[in-house]
This record gives structure tokens, sequence and C-alpha cells, in this order.
């Protein structure tokens, strides 16, 4: 162990580089890196504990490997799910795909739903939207809250194996949304916003946006901005949607920055600033809005090109590093198994609210 920890200390100086960062366990009460024998034995210790995590993972595997042989459907769907994240076994989408139809065979919900997801995308299996449909219809039915929400999202654009119904649509977010399926808590929000499959209902909707805000979904967070800002569902307040559209803008929300630039362009719910009403335009339009970008084309000849010179901005958003962009397909969640990533929104809010 001594001699563990003297290899450490001659390493320190590059492990420190690449591991204190963002680390509270490597840093003292004041946020500073530990001195280096304190460091040395903070990092042996995670170093133990990795590996300690990583054979009870192993353990894990090779249980539900010896399950899944007896036509254990838990343990076969457990298999592919170690074989589709790669950190045990090697990465094998096939080999994934195997154990996901021996359990999907079985009548699996959440093999059913990944089988529908490889179908949708193709690769893995032959491109097949209508089996993707055929396989989330089992797995919805059998209660499984991804499924529902696929379902829902297929049958509201159509083209996707299934007619367009918006009333089906509807159905399955319903389903999916009493299992806290935030995802489709969003897009059923929409529903009842808008009167699509369901009858119009703006204080519904306002609901459902403001539960999927509080589990801190972010394109949420906006659209319940925009429910102050025009007085449905709730009593009109811009201040308050400025306020929420602030906080959302400094998480990096593209559309919330877009909103909260115009109100600031014409001071709606805050005092009128073109300066940061600039800025937020300008970090809408680094994430691929094309609203915001016409808008810096615009506000740039009105007011000039912004310098060192220039007024700070009254807020400061921010523009995600794109390896923290979730850009992973609407109809796939396999890729994000052992991962958490923030689900990505995958409909967009409109301008203006009808």
């Amino acid at each position: 162990m001594k001699k563990l920890t003297l290899f450490i200390l001659s390493v320190l100086p590059a492990l420190a580089l690449a591991q204190i960062d963002g680390d509270a366990e490597l840093l003292d009460a004041e946020g500073k890196p530990l001195a280096p024998q304190a460091l040395a034995d903070a990092v042996l210790k995670k170093a133990i504990q990795a590996s300690e995590q990583k054979r009870e993972k192993v353990a894990e595997f090779e249980k539900n490997m010896e399950l899944a042989g007896r036509g254990d459907p838990d343990a076969q769907n457990k298999v592919g799910d170690f074989y589709a994240e790669g950190e045990i076994v090697a990465k094998d989408m096939r080999t994934a795909a195997y154990w996901w139809f021996e359990a999907a065979r079985r009548k699996h919900p959440e093999a059913l739903c990944r089988l529908g997801e490889l179908y949708y995308e193709g690769g893995v299996m032959k491109r097949n939207r209508h089996k993707a449909v055929e396989y989330w219809e089992a797995a919805a039915r059998a209660g499984n809250a991804q499924a529902q929400y696929f379902l829902g999202m297929c049958y509201a654009s159509g083209g996707n194996g299934v007619f367009k119904d918006a009333e089906r649509a509807a159905y399955w977010w319903q389903k999916s949304a009493r299992q806290n399926n935030i995802r489709a808590v969003y897009n059923l929000a929409f529903c009842y916003s808008r009167g699509e499959g369901v009858k119009q209902d703006h204080k519904f909707a306002f609901e459902l946006w403001k539960r999927a805000a509080l589990e801190n979904f972010l394109p949420a967070k906006t659209m319940l901005g925009l429910c102050y800002y025009t007085g449905e569902g709730v009593e009109k307040n811009p201040a308050t949607a400025a306020s929420i559209w602030t906080a959302a803008s400094e998480e990096g929300d593209p559309d919330a920055q877009r909103l909260l630039g115009f109100a600031y362009y014409y001071g709606s719910g805050v005092e009128q600033d073109k300066n940061t009403a600039l800025v937020l335009f300008q970090a809408s339009a680094a994430q691929g809005d094309k609203d915001s970008a016409r808008a810096v084309e615009d506000l740039t000849l009105e007011i000039g090109i912004r310098t060192d010179k220039s007024p700070e901005p009254k807020v400061k958003p921010k523009i995600p590093q794109r390896k923290f962009v979730d850009v992973s397909p609407v109809f796939r969640t396999y890729d994000n198994i052992g991962a958490a990533k923030a689900p990505a929104a995958e409909k967009k809010p409109e301008a203006q609210k009808k």
C-alpha cells in the first residue's frame, strides 16, 4: 500500500490536472486542491472504490448471464443492456439485440421497447418502421412508459409506421405521463394547449408544463415562462416570464434565450436593454436557432457590433459544450444505458402561442 501511495505521489501533478477539477472529494473546505499526501490518499480511496464497484458489476453480469442461459427474461434483458453499455464487456449491439430478442420472445416489456428502437433506427436490424410500431404496441400494452411515449410520437407526426392520429398520440402520452415520463408530460401539455386530440384546456396545459419544469426539464421551464408571458392558463405576468427565462437561459436553453432576447429588446417584463438582447440572440444563434440568427443580423445593424467597451449584459446566457448536449435520436434510449443524460426536447415551443 505504501508503494502504491508513493507511485500516486510521483504522478500527482498529471493526475491532479485530470481529476481535481469539479471533484469535491479532492478539494478542501475552501475549494482548493488537497495537500499532496491527502490528495494521494483521496485518489487512492477513489480508485479502490471504483475497483470494488467494477467487481460488483462483473459479478452482476456473470449472475445475469447464468440466469439468461436458463431463459430468465429479466436477466436476458439485463445482459442485453450490458452489451449495449460496453463497460463490463466489449460493446456489441448485435449481441445486445440477440439477448433483447430472447427476452422479447418472453414478452419482456423493456426488451420489446428496445427492439422497437432497433427496428426504427436501422443499422443493427434492417430498418422497418412498421415492425418497430408492432414492438412498441406490445410493450405499451404491457405498461412500458417509454414505448407509450414513442407511440405517441409516431401518431403525432404520422409516417412512422402509422397514420397521423392526434387522439391516439394524446392517449399514449397520457398513459406514459401517468408513469411520470417527463417527455410525455411535456408533449401532452402541447395537446391541451392546442386542443389536439383532447379538449383544449390552457390551465391544464400550464399545470403539465409546471409539473415537467419542477422535474428540471429545461424546455418545460421555457414553456412555463411563455404561459406567464401570454396569460394562457395563468394570470399574465411578463416579469415572472422574464425571470423564468433568465434562469433557463443561464442553463443554456436556446428558446428561452431567444424569447428573453425579445423581452429585453421591447422592454417587456424587464427594462429595455438592446445590448443584453443582442447577447441573448447570439447565444441562441450559436446553438442553431435560425430566428435568433436573423435577430442578430438585424440588431447588429441597429446598434452595432459588440466590442470590449460594450456594456456588460444583464444576463449571461450559457452556451453548452457539444459533448454536454443530448444529440441522441428521438427514438433511441439504449445508447444512454448507464449514463444520466438530460432528455432532449422533441417538440419545439413556438415563438408565439396562438
